[in-house]
C-alpha cells in the first residue's frame, strides 16, 4: 500500500500520517498480548531465595538451620497471600526417631482435580563435611517459592498443591526404608484422607540450579509428561538444557507412581559436585532456575484440561 501511486485528495494524501497513532496503538495491543503469554517467572527473584536458604547452612532433618528455613518458607509463602499447611511427623531412621515436616501450600482451583508441583528441601546428613546442598535441593524449593508468586495470577482449572517434603535423602544409606521420608508420608495421609484420587499429576523439582544445565529424561517417570516437557522446552527455545541422558531415578515422585499417579522427575542429575562439599551456590545458575522455572510454568497452562 505505502509503495503505490494513486490520484488521491488532498486530505487522502495525508491518510499514511494519520494512520499512525492508529497503528502504533496496534502495535502496542500486540505487543502486550506476546508479554502476557510470556513466562512471568523471575529467576533473580529465585536466586535471591535460594541465596538466602544457603545462609542458614547445613540443613539435615531435625536441625535448627532447617527449623529456620522452614520458618522462612512458611513465611514467604503466607506474604504470596497461600494458605499454608504444616504436617509434622516423627520418622523412623537408622539414627532413630527424628521430627520431620512436610509444608503444603494451596493455589485454589477445582478441588476435585489437583496438580502437585513438588521438591524436597532438607540438605543431606553428612557428618564428615559440611554439605549446604545449592543445587541439591536449595534450588528445587526456591523455584517452588517463585512459582508460589506467580500461579495465584494464573487461571488453571485444577486445584495446585506446593509441596515442600523433608527427608528425601537417607540418613545413612539408601534403602525403600531410608530416604523418601517426607513423599511416603504424604501420599499415605492422601490414602488415609481419601483425596488420593484427586491427585491427577505430580511435577518434582529436583536439582535444577546446575550451572551446566542438562536435565535428563527419567525413565521411571510417566511418559506423557516427559513428552510434555520436552515439547514445551522446545516451544520456548530451550531444547538443549533438555538434553541430558535417559536415567532411572528413585527420587520423592516414585511414591506417587506406585500409586498410579502420573508424575515426573525433572532433574539434572549429572552434576560433579552431587553430595560433595561442592555443591555450593558458586556452581549454581540463576539463568538454569529460570529456564526449569518457564517450563513448569507453561506445562501448567498446558495441563488445564488434565
Amino acid at each position: 500500500m505505502g509503495r503505490r501511486k494513486a490520484t488521491l485528495p488532498l486530505w487522502k494524501s495525508y491518510y499514511p500520517y494519520a494512520a499512525i497513532p492508529l497503528l502504533c496503538g496496534a502495535a502496542l495491543l500486540l505487543l502486550s498480548f506476546f508479554w502476557q503469554g510470556r513466562p512471568a517467572f523471575d529467576e533473580k527473584r529465585a536466586y535471591g531465595h535460594m541465596t538466602r536458604i544457603l545462609e542458614y547452612g547445613p540443613r539435615p532433618p531435625g536441625s535448627q538451620a532447617l527449623e529456620k528455613v522452614r520458618a522462612y518458607l512458611v513465611a514467604s509463602l503466607s506474604q504470596d497471600g497461600l494458605p499454608v499447611t504444616e504436617d509434622t511427623f516423627q520418622a523412623k531412621t537408622p539414627l532413630g526417631k527424628v521430627v520431620m515436616k512436610n509444608i503444603t501450600a494451596i493455589v485454589p482451583g477445582d478441588p476435585e482435580r489437583v496438580v502437585i508441583v513438588g521438591a524436597h528441601y532438607e540438605s543431606k546428613y553428612f557428618p564428615q563435611f559440611a554439605f549446604v546442598g545449592a543445587n541439591d535441593n536449595a534450588s528445587g524449593t526456591a523455584a517452588l517459592l517463585e512459582l508460589a508468586r506467580i500461579l495465584p495470577g494464573k487461571k488453571h482449572r485444577f486445584t495446585t498443591k506446593l509441596v515442600f517434603f523433608d527427608g528425601e535423602e537417607a540418613l545413612v544409606q539408601w534403602s525403600p526404608s531410608d530416604g523418601l521420608y517426607g513423599s511416603r508420608r504424604f501420599v499415605e495421609e492422601s490414602v488415609k484422607d481419601g483425596s488420593l484420587g484427586r491427585i491427577k499429576a505430580m511435577l518434582l523439582l529436583d536439582m535444577i540450579g546446575d550451572g551446566n544445565l542438562a536435565v535428563n529424561r527419567d525413565l521411571n517417570s510417566t511418559t506423557a509428561l516427559s513428552k510434555l516437557m520436552e515439547t514445551t522446552a522446545a516451544e520456548l527455545g530451550y531444547s538443549d538444557y533438555f538434553s541430558g541422558s535417559d536415567i532411572c531415578l528413585d527420587d520423592d515422585h516414585i511414591p506417587f507412581l506406585r500409586k498410579g499417579i502420573p508424575s515426573l522427575d525433572i532433574i539434572d542429575f549429572t552434576y560433579p559436585e552431587w553430595h560433595t562439599a561442592g555443591d555450593v551456590l558458586e556452581r549454581t545458575s540463576e539463568k538454569s532456575l529460570g529456564i526449569v522455572g518457564a517450563v513448569i510454568e507453561r506445562m501448567l497452562e498446558r495441563m488445564n484440561n488434565i
